[in-house]
């Protein structure tokens, strides 16, 4: 009813379990204590108190912030409308230039990744900055890519709070979801020296997870020519054991 995702664990999944951990995925919704995991008395009333302090934050602005990761239309736009048809959230409508209700979107990028003139793109996301930030990591020399939405980049960082080691071949690129990735990045990624790509996921949003195999696919297909490795995986933030195992693996693979 609440729309509040569940961890494998049968818990709230918190939005991030060291930065925020008494906010969970719906923006709307506090959690602490035995909620999110078996907790003592002192954690959850510390927790109890941050939550009450958020809600009175959330209730006292008057104003939602929003975050600034979203479609950004420019006068390429072709009107074709493929991005109002493959949005997840109806986020996008309009009968010539899209018009954005911002407060719909999630900023997942798919209308980016569709948009067949190129005419739209995310907000600090923009596939010129995501280019040159591969090339960037790619220059001490050739490693894997993975392009890794921010529930999936805590349990990395989970992995680094618990001393767990992974391949230095390993490069992050740390995406608002996924499903931004697209062919032509894809590809202009193994051009610039990647000896493979990985889409990890961290999303429990039913509408992303639903389109993720279709997404692997096609990126299989369209880098085919390339003859690199590929690789889709959803972790939760308490697999951050399970992420590591995958990279170490992976990366093996793609030597």
């Amino acid at each position: 009813m609440l729309n509040i995702p569940l961890g494998e664990d049968g818990f709230i999944e918190e939005k991030h379990v060291k930065i925020d951990p008494v906010s969970s995925l719906n923006p709307s919704v506090f959690v602490a204590g035995c909620a999110v995991g078996p907790k003592d008395i002192h954690d959850s009333v510390t927790e109890g108190i941050s939550a009450a302090h958020k809600v009175g934050q959330f209730l006292g602005k008057g104003e939602i912030s929003i975050s600034p990761e979203k479609p950004m239309i420019s006068d390429a736009c072709q009107q074709c409308h493929t991005c109002i048809i493959e949005c997840l959230y109806d986020a996008l409508s309009g009968e010539d230039v899209p018009v954005l209700e911002a407060l719909s979107c999630t900023g997942c990028g798919i209308c980016a990744a569709v948009c067949p003139s190129g005419a739209l793109e995310i907000q600090n996301y923009r596939y010129d900055q995501l280019k040159s930030q591969i090339e960037g990591i790619l220059t001490a020399g050739p490693g894997v890519i993975v392009f890794i939405d921010g529930a999936a980049y805590a349990a990395a960082d989970l992995a680094g709070v618990n001393r767990k080691e992974y391949s230095p071949l390993v490069r992050f690129v740390q995406v608002p979801s996924i499903h931004i990735v697209n062919a032509d990045l894809a590809n202009s990624a193994l051009e610039k020296g990647a000896i493979g790509i990985m889409l990890i996921e961290g999303t429990t949003d039913d509408k992303l997870t639903e389109r993720s195999k279709d997404l692997y696919n096609i990126l299989k297909k369209e880098t085919r020519s390339h003859k690199k490795p590929i690789r889709y995986s959803h972790i939760e933030t308490v697999q951050y054991e399970k992420l590591m195992n995958l990279l170490n693996v992976f990366t093996d693979q793609a030597r």
